[in-house]
């Protein structure tokens, strides 16, 4: 009967766009439908072609904009990882004149993200919002922070604190220790979990494209002292943690970061006692992951 139904509704709605109709009957219907299927991305362009007529010669108004915001949320309900339903309400946040209540969409994301905290659909709109409603980069340091807090394993929590740490003030090097200090806890906490060694090599790749674009000596001296300070952290965890594939992988990237650094600096001298040391640690490293590798 549903399936009789839904095949009605959708040559009705199907004839309807054939003959033009941008009637609020039409409207109807095809809300009708995206609460039933909000995957049906050709409804939502349907439907945006009606209201962008609709409102050609009238402000699309906070009014409108609510009708719309609530469908996208009927849909959302519907399938949280539904594509078009989230791209309709990005839609109605850039339409609407004088905008929507930003912070209002911001509580909106807090809430579906205690509940479903990878949801990356959800993290890109907020990231959407967060640009639309000119929202402090601070404030999504702040959030990202909590997110990691409740679980280590959240990617999507590391990601969206990538996005905004280039967007804050202050010392380079202050705000590198201080974002290391968090993924220190991450990995003595979580070793085999990729999600925080990935915001680690992040890091220290942005610290080390900082340090390249300037001629701070004191700015490239500090950055040297941190990745030798992390080079230590990382064997300490591998003397408890001897198996760790991802802490072996990222104290080989630490090592290579090293030796291009002194490459770098004396670009006419060969290869330092300490770099030769380096470069046969290095190796050992990967010898041993071809080695792990095979035994998986």
């Amino acid at each position: 009967v549903k399936a009789e139904g839904y095949c009605k509704l959708s040559t009705a709605i199907s004839n309807m766009k054939q003959e033009q109709r941008r009637d609020v009957a039409t409207l109807d219907l095809i809300q009708k439908m995206l609460t039933m299927n909000p995957d049906f991305y050709s409804l939502w362009n349907f439907r945006r072609e009606i209201l962008e007529h609709e409102y050609s010669k009238n402000p699309f108004d906070r009014d409108a904009g609510e009708r719309e915001l609530t469908l996208s949320s009927l849909a959302i309900q519907k399938n949280p990882k539904s594509y078009p339903a989230w791209q309709h309400r990005l839609w109605v946040g850039s339409k609407v004149v004088g905008g929507i209540d930003y912070n209002e969409e911001i509580r909106l994301c807090d809430k579906f993200l205690s509940v479903d905290q990878r949801n990356f659909h959800c993290w890109n709109y907020r990231r959407e919002v967060v640009k639309l409603g000119n929202i402090s980069s601070e404030d999504e340091m702040e959030f990202s922070m909590k997110k990691i807090g409740e679980n280590f394993s959240n990617y999507s929590a590391f990601h969206h604190r990538s996005v905004y740490l280039k967007d804050c003030d202050g010392d380079i090097n202050d705000r590198l220790e201080k974002e290391l200090s968090i993924v220190h806890d991450a990995i003595f906490t979580e070793p085999d979990d990729q999600s925080a060694w990935w915001y680690y090599q992040f890091l220290m790749n942005w610290g080390n494209e900082k340090q390249k674009l300037g001629d701070d000596a004191d700015l490239k001296s500090r950055f040297r002292d941190i990745l030798n300070q992390q080079i230590e952290t990382v064997k300490s965890l591998l003397d408890l943690e001897s198996e760790s594939k991802w802490a072996m992988v990222t104290l080989a990237y630490l090592l290579q970061l090293l030796m291009k650094m002194g490459s770098d600096s004396d670009e006419n001298e060969g290869l330092s006692d300490e770099d030769e040391g380096r470069t046969e640690e290095r190796c050992s490293l990967l010898r041993r992951l071809c080695e792990l590798d095979e035994a998986q």
